[in-house]
């Protein structure tokens, strides 16, 4: 994968449609990856917690907002494949529509947020997300 990034990037260039600031960002960022991945492969215990919990789970949601929708897809694919959980990916601009009615304090939802400026947006769905569940102090759904 980080051959193809870089690939990518100086195909970009060579196209002149990747600035050279953001190539510096992009390089700089697959530079950090080695880091990132061990800092992951260190929270194995934050990991088995969090993986303890999503095994009771009957269904899960997956929220993305622009790049992170089909990492959210396919975070949801690979939870199906791998434990027979039904999950779902979905957009996260496109929770009011759908999917917000079938959250409750039974159900995990797992937001993959962008560090970009769709940040915002991706922390009010959460935020939405949060009201609907009954275990939140601020729970304003009715008839659950």
């Amino acid at each position: 994968m980080t051959a193809l990034a870089s690939l990518a990037i100086a195909a970009g260039r060579a196209r002149g449609v990747l600035s050279v600031e953001k190539e510096t960002e992009l390089v700089r960022s697959l530079v950090e990856l080695p880091a990132a991945v061990s800092a992951a492969l260190g929270a194995e215990s934050q990991i088995m917690d969090i993986a303890k919990r999503l095994s009771k789970a009957k269904d899960v949601l997956y929220l993305g907002r622009g790049p992170m929708f089909p990492i959210a897809m396919e975070g949801a694919l690979k939870l199906k494949e791998i434990s027979y959980i039904h999950a779902e990916g979905y957009a996260a601009g496109e929770l009011k529509h759908g999917p917000i009615a079938l959250v409750d304090e039974a159900m995990p939802v797992i937001v993959v947020a962008p560090s970009d400026e769709l940040v915002d947006k991706t922390l009010s769905n959460m935020q939405e997300v949060a009201m609907r569940r009954q275990d939140h102090p601020d729970y304003r759904c009715r008839g659950r």
